[in-house]
Order: C-alpha cells, then sequence, then structure tokens
C-alpha cells in the first residue's frame, strides 16, 4: 500500500495504490477531498469541517445494524410522572438529526456516498417530525400529558425501524449477520479446545491479562484515524502479539494448554488484547502469581517498558469468577468457560470494517483432533456434561430484536 503524508490541510494525500479507496467514494476512513487545484490529488479541503457527519453516520450505522439492537426512545415514569427516556442509539440519532441535511449533501455535491451512508442520509431528509431533535433535551417544559411523549416515541423510533431496515438493504444486514457467524464459529473452537484440554488434564488455571501499548495520545477515535495510520498501527500490534505467543510457548512447553487472544480498540487505551490462558493446574496453581511474572516479564523484557499488562487475575474477588486453578469434576467449571470464551469473540464492529486484508482480531491454539486417550487409572469422578450455546455469555446470546419491513408497526407497539 502507498505511503500517505498528511502535515496540514493543503498538502496532498496520496492514495492511488490502495485499492480499498475510490477517489468518488465518500468513506470515514480517509478524510479526503477531491482536488480542483492539484490534478490526481486528494486533500483535505474548505469541506473539513463537515466530515464530523460523515463520522456519526458511520457510528449510526454500527449501533443500528448491531445484533444488539433495542429502540431508541421510551416512556418511563419518575415520580408518577412521564419522562422520555433515551439510550445511546437515540442521542446518537438525535446528534445526527441535528444537522443541516440539504447542506450537507449540497457541500459533497461532487463526490458519491457509500450505500450505507445514502441509506441513512435519505430516511433523515424525509423526516419531517412533530418535535425537532434539539427540542427533546426541553420536551418537559413543551408536554404536559402522557400523549405528547407517546407521539415522540413513536414517530423516532419509526425513524430508527426505518433506517435499520435501510442499512440491511444496502448490504450491512449481511455484513453483521458474516461477522455474528464468524464469532459463534470462534466460539465453537475455542470451546471445544478447552474441553479437551481438561478432558487431558486434572487441572486447568484459568489466566485473563490485558495487554496495550503505552502512547502519548489515546483521545483519538478510531473513526478519526486514516487508513494509513490504522494500518501501521495494527501491524505494530500484531507484532507484539506475535512475540507474546512465542514467550508463553518457550516459557511454559507443555504446560501451556491452550492460549486465546482478542485484539480490541479503546478510547483509553488504543490498541489493547485481550488474553485467555490455561497451565497445566496440577503443576502450576498460583492463581495471581504466575501472571503477574507473564506480565511483568513482557512489560519489561519483551516491550522495555513501553507497555502495560493488567493482570485480571489480581483484582479482587476473581477466584470466584474462575480465575483460578479448575478441577474437571467442578460443575461451574463450564460456565466460567462459557463466560470467558464468550467475551474473547464478542464481535467489534468497528475493527472488524477496517482491519488490513489478511490480518485477524481472534485467535487460539488449534484442536487436536488426532489425540490419544488418556492415560493412567480412571478417574473416580465424571466430567460434568455441558452444551456450549448454554453456558454462552449473554454477549453471544443476545441475537436482538430483527425487524424486517411487516414487523415495524409491531416493533413499535
Amino acid at each position: 500500500m502507498t505511503e500517505e503524508t498528511v502535515l496540514s490541510h493543503t498538502q496532498c494525500v496520496e492514495v492511488k495504490g490502495d485499492n480499498r479507496y475510490s477517489p468518488r467514494d465518500i468513506d470515514p476512513t480517509y478524510f479526503a477531498m477531491l482536488s480542483k487545484d492539484i490534478p490526481d490529488c486528494h486533500i483535505l479541503g474548505e469541506d473539513f469541517d463537515n466530515l464530523g457527519l460523515l463520522i456519526r453516520a458511520d457510528q449510526l450505522a454500527m449501533l443500528l445494524s448491531s445484533h444488539e439492537f433495542s429502540l431508541p426512545f421510551e416512556k418511563r415514569y419518575r415520580f408518577k410522572l412521564p419522562k422520555l427516556h433515551i439510550n445511546s442509539l437515540g442521542n446518537s440519532l438525535i446528534s445526527f438529526l441535528e444537522n443541516d441535511m440539504v447542506q450537507f449533501v449540497k457541500a459533497y455535491s461532487h463526490h458519491r456516498f457509500k450505500p450505507t451512508t445514502e441509506a441513512i442520509l435519505k430516511e433523515a431528509k424525509d423526516f419531517k417530525p412533530k418535535y425537532p431533535p434539539y427540542d427533546l433535551k426541553y420536551l418537559a417544559g413543551l408536554c404536559s400529558d402522557d400523549a405528547c411523549i407517546d407521539d415522540v416515541v413513536a414517530e423516532y423510533n419509526e425513524l430508527a425501524l426505518k433506517m435499520r431496515q435501510a442499512l440491511r438493504e444496502a448490504g450491512m444486514g449481511e455484513r453483521v449477520k458474516s461477522f455474528r457467524r464468524n464469532a459463534t464459529r470462534n466460539y465453537n473452537h475455542l470451546m471445544h479446545v478447552i474441553r479437551a484440554c481438561h478432558e487431558w488434564n486434572r487441572k486447568i488455571l484459568l489466566i485473563r491479562l490485558d495487554w496495550s501499548e503505552k502512547a502519548l495520545d489515546l483521545t483519538l477515535p478510531i473513526e478519526d484515524l486514516s487508513q494509513a495510520d490504522f494500518d501501521v498501527a495494527a501491524a505494530r500490534v500484531a507484532d507484539a502479539r506475535d512475540k507474546m505467543v512465542q514467550h508463553l510457548n518457550l516459557q511454559f512447553k507443555g504446560d501451556l494448554l491452550f492460549y486465546a487472544w482478542k485484539i480490541e480498540w479503546g478510547v483509553q487505551k488504543g490498541f489493547h488484547i485481550h488474553w485467555l490462558i490455561g497451565l497445566n493446574g496440577s503443576k502450576y496453581q498460583d492463581r495471581i502469581n504466575v501472571p503477574y511474572h507473564i506480565a511483568k516479564h513482557w512489560d519489561e523484557v519483551l516491550f522495555k517498558g513501553g507497555s502495560h499488562t493488567h493482570n485480571i487475575n489480581a483484582m479482587s474477588g476473581k477466584e470466584r469468577m474462575g480465575l483460578c486453578v479448575l478441577h474437571y469434576a467442578d460443575s461451574q467449571a463450564s460456565q466460567f468457560f462459557g463466560l470467558y470464551a464468550d467475551y474473547l469473540t464478542k464481535v467489534d464492529y468497528n475493527l472488524k470494517l477496517r482491519l488490513p486484508k489478511g490480518m485477524r482480531s481472534f485467535g487460539c491454539t488449534k484442536l487436536n483432533q488426532g489425540a490419544k486417550p488418556k492415560k493412567g487409572p480412571t478417574r473416580s469422578y465424571q466430567m460434568p456434561d455441558y452444551d456450549f450455546a448454554t453456558v454462552r455469555g449473554q454477549r453471544g446470546r443476545a441475537t436482538g430484536r430483527r425487524f424486517g419491513a411487516k414487523s415495524l408497526k409491531k416493533g413499535l407497539q
């Protein structure tokens, strides 16, 4: 990919070598406008201030397409008085609607929007509410009865449902389904690996570690990073992950029963990696100091003080959440495995949409299909049998309500 350099609003950004970008497609991952003065170049021009709406449109599309979708507005009572309750999706929708859509489209008349952005803009331009978005915060002073809040809830929820349906037709629904299928496939594979390890080993020491870089500026949202900067950071994190995997294999050898990692992005941490590690519990039994020394080696030796690894096992009460030595006959072990496996395989839609080609956000130990039967005497206790779907955490089991064109009215009731 061609290297990009953005030093000011008037310097050229070369993107011809990147196949993911079309000069006539507006995409929040590239804050570039078509230059009228310099042929074949894209610069940050006079329309730079309008790009905030593109970011909000992309964030809104993620929330509307999520499998955990719920209606953004509802009426609640407080001290027997009706109040309008707005969730995070509703706040994102209001923030988007407060912009002048007609002027925004006119400003970008020389470009073509992404299909998902087109779908959201079309529904927003046709929306003529009785109470404008900027009046909702003052709704208590404008409304004196339940019927007023009922009207607001009905018309704004209907808009959210129409946008959700339009996004599905624009192809976002299929992408979300694909991400969800991959998450379920990853979850089942990791659970098979853990169960196979527990069948072979009497005890497992379960460890959770969170690794992150020490960066100077962690306030930049993922949507504000250019694709070139994002790719450089992603490659750096992938290299760090490989070093940590190599250390685990060299340090513990056959006592490393399994590991799983999940790359995520957070405003506070930037790029970070969640780790789930299983060690031979018959040999390693200290649930706090074993992960402490792993974290210390990563931070001080592998990355020379340039990272921070948080030892989740050392947090108060975590032994009651399964981050300890788990016996093969423990009836609660399956619940702990399902909880952490689900957490590591959850879908981060913003990250998935921007990962460089060929890079994965999740990985774990391969399942050894040819494992021989366990040697030694017959065990005194039977390992409890359990269904993977039943013990899966709430993130995986929450499929959300599916709204189609025929169920719009039903969803508002």
